[in-house]
């Protein structure tokens, strides 16, 4: 009983995710998806039509053979049967043509619902196991909804030939079409249990799924290969890939080499049914005394209506199969921000002066975690101020920044913008009077200069007079001004004409995207790692002369780089343990003044 009890749900789940996935093909293309249920339905009925007009062929020729006569109507026949194969062949050509089209449409509207729904999430998935293992499984496995797709309209061609099949069938002799049809179900079986079997897989093997791809991507960045070669890494990394590579597909391998045999079996069946109705049929059709023409005619519709229900079989089990992994999708749209936006959220401006922010005892702990990051933390960025954040690696300093930018909301505490709690304010209005340059920035390394920089205003043309602007701020048009296409330069060796920047060239640039941005609170987290002295000099006087109506968090180990902010704290083990100016910071004699004495003296 509790099987059949799982067997029915899933049963009603494949039916819901297939009525999903109809509905989802009503929204792509109404026009394109009736055009391919039409031409499913005359596809299904012409092979019946075609056995039809053959039966009355060879029927006429077995006449005219021992009744000769005049052979007009068997000539009209040939015509009519060239005329339906000409169908036929055109009707298979828009199919594949209507596919192409709709498959594209289909293709674009999964793919861009995927990416708005995953960029709609929060950070807190980000960091979820089970969250990327789903991902991962949904993003290899993105053709099955395609699959599903494609095999519902071969299996509703098949149930047409089978209905179609089926009546003419029955009026002959139904226990033919019983027995074919009960000897299809336990290939039918065996295939739901395999595809159950292989899904299952996926969530077991996640981890191992995704670190060989991980690894496969490693061994063929060349970007990557440079230490991999220095450290001869080679063989280490191919032997890993190698071990889960093997652990993800072995697993599978093994299923379906349990289906084999069971399938050999349901084999063997297949035949004794085929060859019973076979010989079933010429026993009834002599006996009748119907002729060549009946026999022929239901021959042709027992074959029709086994090949029919063997299709029907197969394209079932590949629907089954693929709605497994559809309904990880259909589960990942459902998801829903775990960090909620007010009911009426605060609209910023987009532009404007930069606002108040307070910290207001802050103390964090992230999800899972036993320890808070963060403890307490309470300060005040008055509008244009700079504020320099130092610390060790972990004592909290990109957390800070991490809850300032909202990916995650305080345990306890609130996080004030000119007096408004941070989680009242739309978010996708507090962001766009951010621009921030992170530690770990993004290379857009497939584009132009120009579009590495004008993305930090994507919603509007690229203004090329800014760019150059915000470049010559960053300390980047003198480079940029020596490639061989200036502001045009793809900035990857593996492109045509491109070339590969500098560690401190790169920096510069999206050093230069934060500029662009324009906006009115500046983060920096460690700006200036991959840039010499001089060059970390230069850029902060631009920032100093240029960024001066704008509020500037900086997070660096450089003290060079954070002494003229107007406010320096100091964070060890999640707590401010120092706060005020470098003058004041350094009189104090306390943990700012050591840690500045030791990079100082490295100068001395």
């Amino acid at each position: 009983m509790s099987k059949l009890r799982v067997s029915l749900r899933g049963v009603g789940s494949f039916s819901r995710t297939l009525s999903r996935v109809v509905a989802m093909n009503w929204r792509v293309s109404p026009r394109l998806y009736v055009l391919q249920v039409v031409i499913t339905v005359v596809q299904g009925l012409l092979p019946l039509l075609n056995a039809f007009l053959v039966a009355l062929v060879l029927g006429g020729i077995a006449e005219r053979v021992a009744h000769p006569g005049p052979i007009v109507g068997l000539l009209w026949l040939m015509v009519a049967i060239g005329l339906l194969q000409f169908v036929i062949n055109q009707t298979s050509y828009w199919s594949f043509y209507l596919d192409d089209v709709f498959g594209m449409q289909f293709d674009l509207f999964v793919q861009r619902s995927l990416f708005e729904k995953v960029h709609a999430l929060d950070q807190t998935y980000y960091e979820d196991q089970a969250f990327n293992n789903q991902l991962n499984k949904i993003s290899q496995n993105l053709s099955s909804m395609r699959r599903l797709n494609r095999n519902f309209l071969m299996a509703g061609n098949s149930v047409v030939q089978l209905v179609s099949t089926a009546i003419a069938l029955v009026a002959f002799e139904p226990l033919i079409a019983l027995a074919i049809t009960l000897g299809l179900i336990p290939v039918l079986v065996i295939e739901v249990r395999t595809s159950m079997a292989q899904w299952r897989s996926w969530d077991e093997r996640g981890n191992d799924w995704r670190l060989q791809w991980y690894l496969r991507g490693l061994l063929s960045n060349v970007i990557s290969l440079r230490e991999i070669k220095l450290y001869g890494l080679k063989n280490a990394l191919i032997k890993r890939w190698e071990q889960h590579y093997r652990a993800a597909h072995l697993a599978q391998i093994g299923i379906e080499r349990r289906a084999q045999k069971q399938r050999a079996i349901a084999g063997v069946l297949d035949i004794v049914v085929s060859v019973g109705s076979q010989a079933w049929l010429l026993l009834r059709v002599m006996a009748r005394g119907s002729g060549l023409g009946s026999f022929v005619f239901y021959r042709q519709v027992i074959d029709n209506y086994a090949s029919a229900g063997s299709s029907l079989v197969r394209n079932l089990h590949t629907m089954q199969e693929s709605s497994l992994y559809v309904n990880d999708y259909f589960e990942m749209m459902a998801l829903q921000p775990r960090l909620p936006e007010a009911a009426e959220p605060v609209v910023l401006e987009p532009a404007g002066p930069p606002p108040r922010i307070e910290f207001e005892k802050v103390s964090f702990r992230y999800p899972g975690g036993e320890h808070e990051v963060l403890r307490e933390v309470s300060f005040v960025l008055e509008p244009g101020e700079g504020l320099a954040i130092v610390g060790a690696n972990g004592a909290g300093k990109t957390t800070l920044i991490k809850l300032l930018l909202r990916l995650y909301d305080p345990t306890s505490g609130r996080i004030l913008v000119d007096g408004q709690d941070l989680r009242a304010i739309n978010a996708a209005s507090w962001y766009r009077r951010i621009g921030a340059l992170f530690q770990d920035f993004n290379r857009y390394d497939s584009l132009s200069v120009r579009d590495n920089i004008a993305l930090g205003r994507a919603a509007t043309k690229a203004n090329s007079a800014e760019v150059r602007a915000a470049a010559e701020e960053a300390g980047a048009n003198g480079f940029i001004e020596e490639y061989p296409h200036t502001y045009d330069q793809i900035l990857n060796r593996s492109f045509k004409n491109g070339i590969e920047p500098s560690g401190g060239q790169w920096q510069r640039i999206a050093l230069a995207r934060a500029f662009y941005r324009d906006a009115s609170i500046l983060i920096l987290d460690e700006p200036t790692s991959a840039i010499d002295a001089k060059g970390e000099f230069e850029i902060f006087e631009q920032i100093a002369a240029n960024q001066r109506e704008k509020s500037t968090i900086i997070i660096s180990h450089r003290f060079s780089t954070v002494r003229n902010a107007d406010m320096i704290i100091v964070l060890e083990n999640g707590t401010i343990t120092e706060r005020g100016s470098h003058e004041q910071l350094v009189a104090l004699g306390g943990r700012y003044h050591e840690l500045f004495e030791l990079q100082a003296s490295g100068y001395r």
